[in-house]
């Protein structure tokens, strides 16, 4: 999540959209992940609506528990950061 807004941050997005596509691609629900995770529902639920950032340590820990490399999380960033909302949410630099 961004500081200046409620926008959140581009890449903590991202993060979320293949956190739940690989959860649910599972078959898993979000209690399931969080038990293997040892955090709260909510949490789960705020990692994958970008309301809280995933820290790098948790990020191995959901790859782990999803089976798959802490890239699988990142594929398809470059795309994501690029479409036109991305770009909207970034501040002008000039």
């Amino acid at each position: 999540m961004t500081m200046s807004s409620n926008t959140p941050d581009p890449i903590d997005a991202h993060l979320g959209r293949q956190l739940k596509a690989r959860r649910q691609q599972l078959k898993l629900k979000q209690g399931d992940l969080a038990r293997a995770l040892q955090v709260s529902i909510q949490q789960v639920h705020k990692y994958e609506t970008a309301k809280s950032s995933l820290p790098a340590e948790r990020l191995v820990g959901l790859a782990r528990a999803l089976g798959v490399s802490p890239a699988y999380f990142f594929d398809g960033l470059e795309a994501a950061a690029a479409s036109p909302a991305a770009r909207a949410r970034k501040p002008a630099h000039g």
